[in-house]
């Protein structure tokens, strides 16, 4: 009995070794291939320092980096240099979570020196670790295709679908560039679910636009990239054809018989009619102007029911609305709503299955999309998540097709959640206030804990969610740090790492740890905001000022830089339990020109920095909020909120009027350590 006792012992001892050996192998099979050099220190009291040669030019980022200080009251410097260049120094101290060392390095030569210096000031130990990984695409010697040797027209009416599929295939083969005429349409119109530049296990993949235009069915997609690596998409127009809408004047709103009559404008095509069925409910939008001689007003989104054509005018419209619209179509009609979006009767705000998304990419490396202009997204725009490499969009607009249209996409503009390392999004201009919802939206997901046997913990998502946010194996990594809240993120009941990941279903994932938490309980939640959703960077972008007021639901540790917004809402706040607490979310040298307000809510920490803001600042429940050179109209401070003002912040009333609770304080001085979370560039 004792002998099969410990053969079992055995077993699955060397079952937990192997499974171990493949988290491993996959771990770093994985970051090897997006070139990746990696750091990862064991607890240590020594200097320590760790060099990389640069062996290629372009850009790079220190991702996943965080050094865990151990002990009481005990610091270590940490120095970041390439060349004789300080890019980063700071001490970290023992606290609960580690400190963060995300950086980007750009523009960097071959054989360049980036080093790492962790120096123990008082006795103190420390954990450390960081992955290097290169972030250009690059194509040397790549073999040519041109989509006009495999029959591509470009007249923008022949169908260039099996063309375009034609040469893709080729170049998905073998890897490589492929050319478009940058002079011609091409129409582009495939099976349900189509997508133009589809990417599943590839890697070395450069297609050239030239400034081409492509003229997609609504029932397809631009682009989707799974699992690739080193993938750019460069130089294109798109748009729709039929448009995913029609637009009109208003002619009369019966909020009590649930209709509104609607003149559609000639230039599209004639309307279909009839009952709309679709897999999620259809909704168009009213739009009144709020301020004269201008297209910035406000609107109502309404559930559609049907349509029926009024007389013999085919573009003469009554739209039919679903129960319950009634007091949004009374708010439009006394506020003299002139303009409606109908959505297109077949198309319009299509799910195309699992990707109803303009352009995804997941679980990829090194990965550039540059160059692209977007015309009225038929559904959600952008999807970026999971990706265990850079990820970057560079001069990436979404704007409406002309002066007259007042759309460009049914749903959000980018929905971003889950990367390894932070997602850029550079020079980009969107007509954010013609979206139906959010221009950005990073997020996280946070799952609940389900079941604990000693250090296993089971973890499962929300009821309804989609599970590939929440209990996908690829967002729990051999290494990862776990941090456990409850659920409003208020009470914390300690962090580990993981040495183990099992997918035991769609919705269920369990995580060794290295410690027993003897605190968890079933409910509690586990983040893995350690790890991923880090760095984040939107810089030198625009909104304009058309439309309806957009929103920003912000959730995640993110750089804004050098960006000029107009019309639109921030809100930084989790909004419910699965999703994260934002933390560590910095505006730098930004203007933010909007009519209502910038909106704080349970937000760990909020830097703004040489930023203008034509509104009012609402503060709830901020530990650290930090205001350097700022200046906005008012400050509202709630429910145990701590500001620092300082710089020209209140200097000449800067901030012409603020006021707080008894709970919060205000200091006007720099707090420790200033700045805290604003990772510098290195930009050669």
């Amino acid at each position: 009995m004792i002998i099969i006792k410990l053969i079992k012992s055995k077993m699955k001892k060397l079952a937990i070794h192997l499974s171990l050996l493949l988290n491993v192998l996959f771990f770093f099979n994985t970051y090897a291939q997006s070139g990746s050099f990696t750091v990862e220190e064991p607890t240590t009291s020594m200097t320590k320092s760790w060099t990389y040669t640069v062996p290629k030019q372009g850009n790079y980022q220190i991702g996943y980096a965080w050094i865990w200080v151990g002990g009481t009251d005990k610091q270590v410097d940490l120095e970041i240099k390439v060349g004789d260049e300080i890019i980063k120094k700071f001490t970290a101290k023992s606290e609960i979570a580690p400190y963060r060392f995300e950086t980007r390095l750009e523009n960097l030569n071959p054989g360049d020196v980036v080093l790492v210096k962790a120096t123990p000031l008082n006795g103190g130990s420390y954990k450390l670790n960081y992955r290097l990984a290169y972030a250009t695409p690059t194509f040397e010697n790549a073999t040519s295709f041109n989509v006009a040797s495999y029959g591509a027209v470009g007249n923008g009416v022949t169908n260039d679908y099996n063309a375009i599929k034609a040469a893709w295939q080729a170049v998905k083969q073998t890897g490589g560039v492929l050319t478009f005429d940058g002079s011609k349409t091409y129409y582009v119109e495939g099976p349900k679910d189509y997508v133009v530049f589809d990417l599943l296990n590839n890697s070395n993949i450069k297609v050239v636009g030239n400034g081409a235009k492509i003229i997609l069915h609504p029932l397809g997609n631009f682009i989707r990239i799974d699992n690739s690596e080193n993938i750019q998409i460069d130089g294109f127009t798109t748009t729709y054809g039929p448009l995913p809408y029609y637009q009109g004047e208003i002619l009369n709103i019966n909020p009590s018989e649930l209709y509104l009559d609607m003149q559609v404008d000639p230039r599209y095509e004639v309307p279909q009619i009839g009952k709309y069925i679709s897999p999620q409910e259809k909704f168009g939008r009213s739009f009144w102007v709020t301020i004269p001689n201008t297209k910035i007003g406000d609107g109502r989104h309404l559930g559609v029911d049907s349509t029926a054509k009024i007389g013999d005018n085919s573009y003469k419209i009554r739209v039919f609305f679903k129960e319950g619209e009634g007091n949004d179509l009374l708010v439009s009609k006394n506020s003299n709503a002139t303009d409606f979006i109908l959505p297109h009767k077949e198309y319009a705000q299509a799910v195309t299955g699992k990707y109803s998304y303009y352009c995804s990419i997941l679980r990829s490396s090194r990965i550039k999309i540059s160059n692209i202009l977007t015309h009225s997204i038929c559904h959600f725009g952008y999807s970026i998540g999971s990706n265990y490499g850079p990820v970057t969009f560079s001069n990436v607009d979404i704007l409406a097709p002309n002066e007259a249209d007042m759309h460009v996409a049914w749903r959000d503009g980018w929905h971003v959640w889950g990367n390894r390392y932070g997602i850029m999004i550079e020079y980009g201009d969107f007509d954010a206030g013609y979206m139906y919802d959010d221009i950005f939206s990073p997020h996280m997901n946070v799952p609940v804990v389900d079941n604990i046997s000693g250090s296993t913990i089971r973890l499962k998502s929300k009821p309804g969610e989609s599970t590939e946010k929440y209990t996908d194996s690829r967002l729990w990594l051999l290494g990862d740090l776990v941090s456990f809240w409850n659920d409003e993120q208020t009470v914390y009941y300690g962090m580990a790492r993981i040495i183990n990941v099992l997918q035991t279903s769609e919705s269920l994932v369990s995580i060794t740890l290295d410690r027993v938490l003897d605190q968890l309980k079933a409910g509690t939640y586990a983040i893995n905001e350690e790890n991923i959703n880090r760095d984040m960077v939107i810089r030198n972008s625009t909104t304009s000022p058309k439309g309806r007021i957009v929103a920003v639901r912000q959730r995640t540790p993110i750089l804004y830089q050098n960006c000029h917004f107009q019309n639109i809402h921030f809100w930084i706040y989790a909004g419910e339990p699965w999703r994260t607490r934002p933390r560590n979310v910095v505006f730098d040298n930004c203007t933010i020109d909007e009519r209502q307000t910038f909106n704080v809510d349970d937000t760990w920490n909020l830097t703004l920095k040489n930023t203008t803001m034509n509104g009012q600042l609402d503060i709830e429940n901020c530990p650290r909020l930090v205001l350097d050179n700022v200046k906005t109209t008012s400050l509202k401070l709630r429910n145990k909120s701590i500001a620092y003002m300082f710089g020209n912040t209140c200097d000449g009333n800067i901030v012409q009027d603020y006021d707080k609770d008894a709970s919060s304080v205000i200091f006007t001085s720099k707090p420790d350590e200033y700045p805290f979370y604003n990772p510098p560039f290195l930009i050669k």
